[in-house]
């Protein structure tokens, strides 16, 4: 169900964005979108939930919310500096010229590929939950998960690198076309941050969110690393 509503979210906010986008023809488009999709994901998931949900409160739900989500607020942060950190890299070592073309590439190969990401998600986090550590293991779902990501990222680094210069010239015109070289860095960048989330399911479903904000500490630093080895080709 929790699967159903992303994929629900994800068609309306692209959606109304498109439409908005050839009305408005301004960023406006982009709020009528979030909104539209945040409200499909709400609506959506009060259709399938099987037990009626509303606002309310309890201690301990509250309790034991705080301890599963803290270390998520400093793992979003962290997220967002890794992110935002390549571009003032590239920025300041290429000029502007070369960060909007990189800007450009990176939103191309990076933005679907976490939209692919939630669907998994919201498919393997509660299989983990529902089989619990042994069960899972004894119902080969580690194994399963593996091997469908390893599938996934490969048909996505692959489609990346044999069609992606042809969508970003099609989608932002000709003068963003980048060269084969960036295409195929980002290609193998979008292959390699897909093993990142690797454990990523089990964490959420056993609790140990602590592990997603290691993860996503450590992963900044070789992020920008890689970003600096990509100045030096250019």
């Amino acid at each position: 169900p929790d699967a159903v509503g992303v994929a629900s979210n994800q068609v309306m906010w692209t959606a109304l964005t498109v439409i908005t986008a050839l009305v408005l023809r301004d960023y406006r488009c982009m709020l009528v979108g979030l909104f539209a999709g945040a409200i499909s994901y709400v609506l959506t998931t009060h259709v399938l939930a099987t037990r009626r949900f509303r606002l309310g409160w309890s201690p301990i739900v509250a309790r034991d919310a705080w301890v599963y989500g803290a270390p998520l607020i400093p793992n979003g942060m962290a997220l967002a500096l890794s992110s935002i950190g390549d571009r003032f890299l590239i920025g300041s070592l290429l000029g502007l010229g070369q960060l909007a073309l990189y800007n450009v590439v990176a939103t191309a190969a990076f933005m679907p590929r976490g939209v692919v990401l939630r669907l998994l998600m919201a498919v393997t986090v509660p299989l983990f939950l529902r089989n619990g550590r042994e069960g899972a293991i004894k119902a080969r779902i580690y194994e399963y998960w593996s091997i469908l990501l390893a599938g996934v990222s490969s048909f996505y680094a692959l489609t990346f690198l044999c069609f992606g210069g042809v969508f970003i010239g099609l989608v932002f015109g000709r003068t963003y076309d980048p060269p084969q070289i960036l295409t195929t860095l980002f290609a193998t960048s979008a292959f390699l941050k897909f093993f990142v989330v690797l454990a990523t399911p089990t964490a959420l479903a056993f609790g140990q969110t602590r592990f997603i904000l290691a993860t996503s500490v450590a992963a900044g630093p070789a992020n920008l690393g890689s970003r600096r080895r990509y100045c030096g080709r250019l």
